[in-house]
């Protein structure tokens, strides 16, 4: 058993529901660890910066800067959908650079939460508790039209998370996924498909999805 104190990661940290995260989590006193594509709103929050639309060559660097720090809760928030989302494939597809902007969603998406747990799955399990949260989206959890890509991606998210939880729930770790409806974050704040009604506020439920955390964290 490690009696360090232990960290929360957050990543994408810098804005809607990952700032609202590791602004409550700091709030009841934890040491939170933020990861963001965005340096310039990042510096105003922390001091670590991570462009997760890159491959695999991004996490060794985490990984060293991770040495030392015993994360007891990884929150995986990172996310992006292609011009906005409210995008007809076909445009992804007559995109310029139409491969590369495919790859930046699967990298940022769903890349991002198998490496991340990857790194930091191996310690909670040593020490025979943590708890990761994934963000998910009602958008995987059935086609989604005009979000054709981000929802493709967030089903693997909520899958993954489904069957991760199964396989290491006996050894003490709690695997969360959260299905969010509509919270507005900006790169969907304009488009004409938001459901503005259904939008909650960013800081909204966060007392009910971080019970476990407190608990299993300390």
């Amino acid at each position: 058993m490690c009696d360090r104190p232990l960290s929360i990661m957050v990543t994408g940290a810098t804005g809607g529901i990952g700032k609202a995260y590791a602004h409550e989590l700091a709030r009841r006193g934890l040491n939170v660890v933020l990861l963001s594509r965005s340096l310039s709103k990042l510096e105003e929050e922390a001091r670590e910066i991570a462009d997760f639309t890159k491959g695999l060559e991004i996490y060794d660097d985490i990984e060293a800067g991770l040495q030392g720090l015993e994360i007891g809760v990884l929150v995986n928030n990172v996310g992006m959908a292609y011009g906005g989302g409210g995008v007809n494939f076909q445009k992804v597809l007559d995109s310029e650079n139409v491969g590369q902007n495919i790859l930046d969603i699967i990298n940022c998406n769903l890349m991002s939460v198998t490496q991340m747990t990857r790194l930091i799955l191996p310690q909670m399990v040593n020490r025979g508790r943590g708890v990761i949260i994934n963000m998910s989206s009602v958008a995987g959890y059935r086609s989604f039209p005009f979000h054709t890509l981000y929802s493709a991606t967030k089903a693997f998210v909520q899958c993954f998370s489904e069957s991760v939880s199964a396989e290491y729930s006996a050894q003490g770790v709690t695997i969360q996924s959260c299905l969010l409806r509509f919270l507005l974050p900006k790169w969907l704040s304009h488009s004409r498909w938001a459901v503005r009604f259904l939008a909650k506020q960013r800081e909204a439920r966060l007392s009910s999805s971080l019970r476990p955390v407190t608990s299993k964290s300390k």
